[in-house]
C-alpha cells in the first residue's frame, strides 16, 4: 500500500483519467472499455475487477496498490503518483503532455465514434472490430457512406491516418484527414444487433 493516500487526490486522479479517454466509468463495459484504453497507453494491464473496486463499483476496504496509483499517473502525463498527488513540489509543477486518444480495441462491436476536423468535416463511424471500421454518415468529407478502413486509434489534435481504406471506384488505398490542425473525436451510442462479420 502507499503511505501518502489522500482520497481527494485519487477522486481527482479518476476524474483526469475519464477525461483522458472520453468516457465516464460506470458500467462493466465501461470497465471493459477503460482497461483496455489503460493498455492502450501504457502496454501495462489492470484487470476490470481490479478497476471496478478502485471506481467503487464493487467494494472494497482496501485502499489501491502504489503500482495501479503510479500506472494511472503514467497515464495522464505524471511521472508516478507522488507527482500528481503534489508529495514533490519540483515534479508536480511539471508533467509529460498526453493527448486524448481513443484505442479502436477498447471499442464494443457497433459503437460509433464521431470524429470533426476542419473545415467543418465530421465523419461518423462504427466499429466492426480488428481496427476495422465503415462509415456511418459524412458531411463534407470525402469519404462516404459506406466506406470501409482500418485504423488503431484516434488522437486529439493530430491528423487522422486510414489504412485499407475501401471507397468506390478506387483501389484499397490509404487516407489522411485533419493535416491542419488534427482530429477531435467522441464517444457515440451503439447500433444493436450488429451482424457478424
Amino acid at each position: 500500500m502507499i503511505d501518502n493516500y489522500n482520497p481527494e487526490d485519487f477522486e481527482r486522479l479518476k476524474q483526469e483519467v475519464e477525461t483522458l479517454v472520453g468516457r465516464s466509468v460506470k458500467t462493466p463495459k465501461d470497465f471493459e472499455f477503460l482497461s483496455r484504453q489503460i493498455e492502450g497507453y501504457t502496454n501495462e494491464t489492470i484487470s476490470v475487477s481490479t478497476l471496478k473496486r478502485m471506481w467503487g463499483y464493487v467494494a472494497s476496504p482496501c485502499k489501491p496498490s502504489k503500482y495501479n496509483l503510479n500506472l494511472l499517473s503514467r497515464m495522464i502525463g505524471y511521472s508516478d503518483w507522488e507527482a500528481f498527488s503534489g508529495g514533490n513540489e519540483v515534479m508536480s509543477s511539471s508533467r509529460f503532455f498526453v493527448k486524448s486518444k481513443l484505442i479502436a480495441d477498447a471499442l464494443q462491436k457497433g459503437e460509433q465514434v464521431r470524429l470533426t476536423w476542419c473545415p467543418g468535416r465530421v465523419l461518423t463511424i462504427m466499429y466492426k472490430g480488428n481496427d476495422t471500421f465503415e462509415v456511418v454518415d459524412s458531411i463534407n468529407s470525402k469519404l462516404a457512406k459506406g466506406d470501409t478502413f482500418t485504423c488503431p486509434q484516434f488522437v486529439e489534435d493530430q491528423p487522422l491516418y486510414l489504412s485499407n481504406l475501401s471507397h468506390p471506384g478506387i483501389p484499397l488505398c490509404n487516407y489522411v484527414a485533419g493535416q491542419n490542425g488534427g482530429i477531435k473525436w467522441n464517444l457515440g451510442g451503439v447500433i444493436l444487433d450488429l451482424p457478424e462479420t
